[in-house]
């Protein structure tokens, strides 16, 4: 991994907490579920300042959301950062990484950001959702529940041993059933038992 602060030093983020989303921006990404989510957060939030930072390619949603976050008057507490050629730095400066998807059949982002060491919290209307639940290595929220995603930032950032335990957890699941000789075993199996059919 690359030295922590360089991602905030480039990009001049000077806020203790980063809340982070990656991946396009894309109306079924659940982005504008997260901002309203993060706006509830920001009203009750009394510990040290916070920014929302956004980071993909636009994929013709953007103009929408800083429409919204205009509107909810975050213009101060959210950046969008386009397209990065290296995501780990993010992932390691970042106290939080949501996806906030739906109808995802797979992300991979949750698990590049756990392997970063950085927790994740995930709708449970995708399928790196039910993954998640079953490693009990990450958060789960409702998909479209802004009140409790709402409140999962902020426990998120009140609870950093929590988070080491489910990072912790990441990390050894992913290790045991999503590394490359993991999959090739699971792979070669199926393959024998095929055979065994036949």
């Amino acid at each position: 991994l690359p030295p922590a602060g360089q991602f905030r030093e480039q990009y001049s983020i000077h806020e203790k907490h980063i809340i982070l989303y990656v991946g396009r921006i894309h109306k079924r990404k659940g982005i504008d579920f997260l901002i309203r989510a993060f706006s509830s957060f920001i009203q009750t939030w009394t510990g040290d300042d916070v920014t929302l930072v956004i980071i993909g390619p636009d994929d013709g949603y953007r103009s929408v959301l800083e429409g919204l976050v205009e509107q909810l008057g975050l213009l101060d507490k959210v950046r969008f950062i386009g397209f990065i050629p290296s995501l780990a730095v993010a992932y390691q400066d970042a106290d939080v990484l949501v996806y906030p998807a739906t109808y995802e059949i797979f992300g991979l982002v949750p698990f590049e950001a756990l392997l970063c060491g950085t927790p994740v919290i995930v709708t449970d209307d995708c399928g790196c959702g039910e993954i998640i639940k079953e490693a009990g290595c990450g958060y789960l929220v409702h998909y479209g529940d802004v009140t409790g995603l709402g409140e999962m930032l902020k426990y998120t950032l009140e609870h950093p041993d929590a988070n080491k335990r489910v990072v912790e957890a990441g990390k050894r699941y992913i290790e045991e059933h999503l590394a490359w000789e993991s999959v090739v075993k699971q792979v070669e199996e199926m393959y024998e038992g095929c055979i065994r059919h036949i």
